[in-house]
């Protein structure tokens, strides 16, 4: 059930989180960026054993700054009749400014974020309990082939 109510109380949370979890994605992984972004997932998930243990950047771009642009939040549905449960797709442009530890050479880049948070609501505070790209999420609620 598709529901606009969910964004009204819940939009600032989502965007908050995908912001946390790009600076996550893309600095160099330290105990400190794993505690402020875990904060985000439920834990016993695959998501927050990636969070808290699985990832470590180890790019050869060093990030210096980072913000973010064209945000957008849509397709807001509970997944369950006690409304506990909701799932939304969000998209964002990550622009960062970075040096090339190999070259030398500084330059900007943007990378593009387009996932589907699963997140449950009914604990004290919204927690992430999977977060799947658009395309894989897609497939995966997509109408099966009979055939």
């Amino acid at each position: 059930e598709i529901s606009e109510s969910i964004r009204a109380d819940h939009e600032p949370w989502i965007v908050e989180m995908a912001k946390q979890y790009n600076k996550f994605i893309y600095y160099p992984t330290t105990q400190a960026l794993r505690d402020a972004t875990k904060v985000y997932f439920k834990s016993g998930t695959d998501s927050y054993s990636y969070v808290t243990s699985s990832y470590r950047n180890w790019a050869d771009y060093k990030v210096s700054s980072m913000d973010f642009s064209d945000i957008e939040t849509s397709y807001y549905e509970w997944l369950n009749d006690g409304h506990t449960l909701f799932k939304c797709r969000i998209t964002l442009n990550c622009n960062m400014n970075g040096k090339n530890t190999i070259t030398g050479e500084t330059y900007p880049d943007t990378e593009y974020f387009a996932m589907t948070a699963y997140v449950d609501i009914s604990g004290s505070k919204p927690l992430v309990t999977k977060l799947v790209t658009t395309e894989f999420d897609l497939q995966e609620t997509a109408p099966k082939d009979p055939a």
